[in-house]
């Protein structure tokens, strides 16, 4: 059995579902994968309970349980690895933390693995396969390496279930139709909380150097907006040519959909703008993104082929 405690919202979910369907087809094909919703805080013992936005895609691979806890064994070893990192803690810069967390994670990942026991929190790892019954995974798994040979069945089983919805009939057809690019602009939860600083990087120059470069790549590109914070887009930021702003009102997975329709991108440093443009049809996309995934922390194997990388 594969197990993993779910982390995030829909593009971290996204990611850690796939790596563990990589590792299944890899090397457990035979053994079914369970995720857990609900997370629980070892110090209080509270229970933090996330949605499950998988279950609006057609996937066919894992089932749901209550709670997922490593026991025995495997609990001792992750317990000991999670003290010795808080060990070599000492700043309170979250940046310099996950430095710190990666070399040691990447260190000790074969003694890891020889306890069923998974944990990368960024960046890609080449895992072994081991004999022990029940495997836990712990992280974040941003990396197309962690399912590249199961690329096309990924983007296959991320088909929302439900239709397009009407209402976005035109918008659909004036992507069709069009040199579509989408723009992802990320605010909210990358704004005015305590990361701010360390992942909010594309502010509105970067946009702009983006659709400039992409009027070089792309012939008379038309823009579709996508925002979290489309009032905050709409007063501060101007484009150039034609150019259309998304409803505001579809949910979660009608926006992935709607997003991953048109033919070129331009993404911010966000996991759900990673798989807006891997989920595109169009073999000829041209994709740019920040130079940054995150402040001062790992360069992240996040990056793909072919994408046209702009400073921040």
């Amino acid at each position: 059995m594969l197990k993993k405690t779910i982390i995030g919202n829909l593009g971290n979910q996204m990611f850690q579902y796939a790596a563990l369907r990589g590792m299944q087809a890899k090397y457990y094909p035979n053994e079914e994968i369970e995720l857990s919703f609900t997370a629980v805080n070892y110090r209080t013992g509270e229970r933090i309970t996330k949605p499950n936005w998988l279950e609006h895609f057609e996937l066919r691979h894992y089932r749901v349980a209550e709670e997922i806890r490593p026991v025995g064994i495997q609990r001792l070893v992750s317990g000991a690895l999670g003290y010795y990192i808080q060990k070599q803690w000492d700043t309170d810069d979250i940046a310099t933390r996950r430095n710190i967390q990666h070399d040691i994670e990447v260190k000790f990942q074969p003694l890891l693995n020889r306890f069923g026991l998974y944990q990368m929190q960024d960046g890609y790892c080449d895992w072994a396969k081991c004999n022990v019954k029940d495997k836990h995974f712990t992280g974040y798994f941003e990396s197309e390496q962690y399912f590249a040979h199961i690329g096309e069945e990924i983007r296959k089983e991320f088909t929302p279930i439900q239709p397009p919805r009407p209402e976005n009939e035109e918008l659909y057809r004036r992507m069709a139709e069009t040199n579509s690019v989408c723009i992802s602009i990320r605010r909210g939860d990358f704004v005015g909380t305590e990361i701010d600083g360390y992942a909010n990087l594309c502010g509105p120059a970067y946009f702009k150097a983006a659709m400039e470069k992409m009027k070089e790549l792309v012939k008379n590109p038309v823009f579709f907006v996508f925002s979290n914070d489309l009032p905050w887009v709409r007063e501060h930021m101007d484009f150039p040519g034609e150019v259309y702003f998304e409803r505001g009102d579809d949910p979660v997975w009608e926006s992935l959909r709607l997003m991953s329709s048109c033919k070129h991108f331009i993404i911010s440093n966000s996991s759900f703008h990673w798989w807006v443009q891997y989920l595109s049809k169009n073999t000829e996309k041209q994709v740019i993104a920040p130079d940054q995934w995150r402040r001062n922390s790992p360069r992240p194997d996040i990056y793909l082929p072919g994408w046209t990388l702009l400073p921040v």
